[in-house]
């Protein structure tokens, strides 16, 4: 409330307005509203509390996996580990994902993890050779970012074939 920036003016008094938030990262944001009569007459009120304008989105990186020419067994447990924070607010649910196919289909591996940086996940018995996994971090306000492993790695689930010759 120390500066503002008015957004509209000569508005009817209907009670509503829809404003387009700026893009900003503020924890003081305020509105006010200001009316004045025929005569002159003006009278104002603002919000009793600040509220938060989060337009930044937060920064992810994955680092486990994220090893070129790396091989998993389908069916064990695996670690994957990330880095996740928004400047501003701090951060909300991360999202896990997976793909068999170099990330053109994803699948949902878990969803609403806390931003604890690893995650324990077992890991699907399937047969590729162009797995990849993906984070996505959303901050408090819905902003989202998401980063997929640098490298694709290899899933075997096919245990190998022996034939015993005579």
């Amino acid at each position: 409330g120390a500066a503002w920036v008015t957004v509209s003016s000569g508005e009817m008094n209907d009670g509503l307005y829809s404003w387009t938030v700026p893009v900003v990262d503020t924890d003081a944001a305020r509105v006010r509203v200001t009316a004045s009569d025929l005569a002159g007459n003006t009278g104002e009120d603002s919000g009793d509390n600040p509220f938060i304008i989060d337009s930044s989105p937060p920064s992810v990186d994955i680092t486990q996996p994220d090893t070129a020419g790396l091989y998993w067994a389908g069916g064990c447990l695996k670690s994957i580990a990330w880095a996740a924070s928004d400047v501003s607010f701090g951060t909300g649910p991360i999202t896990l994902e997976y793909s068999a196919d170099d990330g053109t289909s994803w699948m949902l591996a878990a969803a609403g993890e806390a931003n604890d940086g690893l995650y324990s996940w077992t890991v699907p018995s399937l047969d590729t050779d162009i797995a990849r996994v993906r984070i996505t971090a959303e901050d408090l306000a819905g902003n989202t970012t998401a980063d997929m492993s640098g490298y694709p790695f290899t899933i075997d689930s096919s245990p190998p074939l022996l034939q015993l010759l005579d």
